[in-house]
């Protein structure tokens, strides 16, 4: 039987295992090239034997194979952006060759499907104004439409 955590990160996973794993635990974890480790440490510390591989690489796609969408997107610009990882939005600053950030963003609502998401863009002085309790995209965009509802 599954489980899932009620809180949808690593301390949820963490925090759901802690009185299942032991030192005879062995766990894999699929993970991309440039995936955090605060899974993998948590679990070690419950003594579980962790093994993290790297199974698949977060790569930015040229910004010649969107030209037209970004054309689209600069022109109409969006009221919202939902960003669902770190990833997601680096790749968007890249690719949309975004130099100012905090400037295209401004007067734009920006959620973040998560904390760490969330922390990745406000280090680039962006203000998030939605992080869903729970995390998953149906639960963001529930958010963001509770948000307008409230304003």
């Amino acid at each position: 039987v599954g489980s899932i955590p009620k809180n949808f990160s690593a301390a949820g996973i963490i925090n759901m295992l802690k009185d299942k794993v032991s030192k005879d635990t062995s766990i894999l974890i699929p993970v991309s090239k440039i995936a955090r480790d605060e899974l993998t440490t948590g679990l070690n510390k419950l003594g579980a034997k962790v093994n993290a591989i790297p199974v698949y690489a977060n790569t930015s796609i040229s910004e010649d194979d969107y030209a037209p969408e970004r054309d689209l997107v600069n022109k109409s610009k969006p009221d919202v952006f939902i960003f669902t990882s770190p990833s997601s939005f680096n790749s968007f600053i890249d690719v949309f060759n975004i130099s100012s950030s905090w400037g295209y963003f401004e007067g734009t609502l920006v959620a973040a499907i998560g904390n760490s998401t969330k922390d990745e863009i406000e280090q680039n002085n962006i203000k998030v104004e939605v992080v869903p309790k729970i995390f998953t995209v149906e639960e963001t965009v529930k958010d963001v439409i509770n948000f307008f509802k409230r304003i």
